[in-house]
């Protein structure tokens, strides 16, 4: 037991916003569907175990306050603000307690400001920094990126 956390990407994949990737796709099901595939993918875009310190920046920033391991939609902004808190605490501009403290709780791990907290941190900047990249490569447009959607899940 303890604190697994989950940031989801989802993304629609219909014939007018990918053919060949549809296609692959109703290709690959044919055995197991009537029709066309005409839902969406689902992508485990970043996972965490007991980084309560980034759980306490989801609750805060994005779940209104509100710790209840529901899905909660993130934006791309969302996720820029917490690449940026995470890089101001490695980069040590502000101090760990002030921008991200960390969390106790249920199964939640370590409260310290050590070597995991920090790892945590590094983890999430990489992660972060390597999914915006990508969806930007994608889009061509760092600020708009439609047909990706984000959510953020935590439970214990």
């Amino acid at each position: 037991m303890g604190l697994d956390m989950y940031l989801t990407g989802r993304r629609f994949i219909g014939e007018y916003l990918d053919k060949e990737l549809s296609d692959k796709l109703n290709e690959a099901t044919k055995d197991i569907t009537k029709g066309r595939v005409c839902n969406e993918i689902i992508i485990e875009a970043m996972y965490w175990r007991k980084a309560n310190a980034i759980h306490q920046w989801f609750v805060k920033n994005v779940q209104d306050g509100i710790d209840d391991c529901l899905e909660h939609k993130v934006s791309i902004t969302d996720l820029k603000r917490l690449l940026e808190t995470v890089t101001e605490v490695l980069d040590k501009k502000v101090a760990p307690a002030d921008a991200l403290p960390s969390q106790t709780g249920f199964f939640f791990g370590s409260s310290e400001y050590n070597e995991w907290y920090f790892e945590d941190l590094k983890y999430t900047k990489e992660s972060l920094t390597k999914l915006l990249e990508e969806l930007c490569e994608e889009t061509d447009q760092f600020d708009i990126i439609s047909d990706w959607h984000f959510s953020y899940r935590s439970s214990w």
